[in-house]
């Protein structure tokens, strides 16, 4: 074969090739798969691909799969406030919210991988009869909403409709032999945030204190949901409010924030937020007495 111009770069692919093709003759005579020119193949993490029988990558699976489920539920509050307020069924957001959260929800499990025991079988079940109420959450809610704005009015069908669906709320919620089982799992605490960690009692952190603000976990900067009455209303922080620094320190998350004004109680501190597109300072005087934490976790 002729080198021509290709020289030494020439050679080096002829012999790569070569080379190759012989590893391709070996690798069919002994019944294995030919190598990867790019290096050696990895196995695809998650799902129907993930390797059965390792508890620990089942767990960290499952952490991934519970922080969507908070989500969802978290959604599904936003959606009981939005819904409650006059007209609040012409607000788009309601729909964007669950869908989009019931979507990751979706993802996540999909992404579950085979369950190594019977304990973990058992919540695997438990996962897919959560996913079950949640898809039929979302269809009588998005009925609910359809009904009301064709009847410009939420009294009557609409009103039971959504009845209905917060009935079904509770039913998202994994069990307790679930949670025994996961509780128990360093894999599965280790893949949960430091807030989700502290909310669930996973670790203790003496700080902790009741913020009443709710946060996805896809968007830890934004103030999803402000309770009314909470701590973080009376900061004159809103909904929708994206945190940028507290006393000039720049914060990646809302559990930032609330280190923050944990450590700063009874003193002032300038909290600088995001609001619309345009970032807002406020001086405030951080509660001397932060209230105790209510239920652990979002389950």
């Amino acid at each position: 074969m002729a080198l021509g111009t290709r020289g030494r770069g020439g050679l080096a692919l002829a012999v790569l090739a070569a080379v190759l093709s012989g590893a391709v003759v070996n690798a069919v005579a002994q019944d294995q798969p030919p190598p990867d020119a790019h290096g050696p193949s990895k196995k695809p993490r998650g799902g129907a691909h993930a390797s059965a029988g390792d508890p620990t990558e089942f767990d960290r699976r499952a952490a991934e799969v519970w922080l969507a489920l908070g989500d969802v539920k978290l959604a599904s509050e936003y959606a009981e406030v939005v819904l409650h307020k006059s007209f609040g069924f012409q607000d788009q957001t309601v729909s964007t919210a669950l869908h989009s959260t019931n979507e990751g929800y979706k993802q996540a499990r999909a992404h579950l991988s085979a369950a190594p025991d019977e304990a973990r079988k058992r919540v695997a079940a438990e996962i897919t009869r959560s996913g079950t109420a949640v898809d039929r959450y979302i269809v009588l809610v998005t009925k609910s909403i359809a009904s009301a704005q064709s009847k410009n009015g939420w009294a009557g069908e609409p009103n039971d409709q959504f009845s209905q669906a917060l009935a079904v709320v509770p039913e998202m919620n994994w069990s307790e032999e679930a949670w025994r089982v996961l509780r128990q799992s360093a894999a599965f605490a280790a893949a949960l945030p430091m807030a989700e960690r502290v909310a669930l009692d996973l670790t203790k952190d003496p700080a902790r204190f009741d913020f009443g603000a709710g946060v996805l976990h896809s968007e830890p900067q934004k103030l999803f949901l402000v309770r009314k009455d909470s701590v973080a209303d009376g900061l004159g922080l809103e909904s929708g409010d994206r945190v940028v620094s507290a006393d000039g320190k720049t914060l990646g998350s809302v559990w930032e924030l609330q280190q923050a004004l944990a450590a700063s109680a009874g003193k002032k501190m300038t909290i600088e937020v995001e609001r619309k597109g345009k970032k807002k300072s406020r001086a405030v005087k951080v509660p001397e007495r932060l209230p105790a934490p209510g239920a652990a976790g979002r389950r």
